[in-house]
């Protein structure tokens, strides 16, 4: 697996977002850990994961504190 924290890539993803860039890596050497090998399409597909549901998560956590 290559991480590039300079660049904020993945497997040559780039992860602009550094909130996301963190999470990803985090879960990304969770599961290396356990023997996962994540190819660059896996980590493409987190990416838009994160992208695309990162502000609703953002969003009901802080509803959820707020109250």
């Amino acid at each position: 697996m290559i991480i590039d924290d300079q660049k904020q890539t993945i497997q040559g993803v780039k992860i602009a977002d550094p909130v996301a860039y963190r999470n990803i890596k985090f879960t990304v050497k969770s599961n290396v850990m356990e023997g996962w090998q994540p190819s660059y399409s896996d980590i493409e597909e987190l990416k838009t994961f994160a992208e695309t549901s990162y502000p609703d998560l953002g969003q009901k956590f802080q509803k959820i504190f707020e109250d």
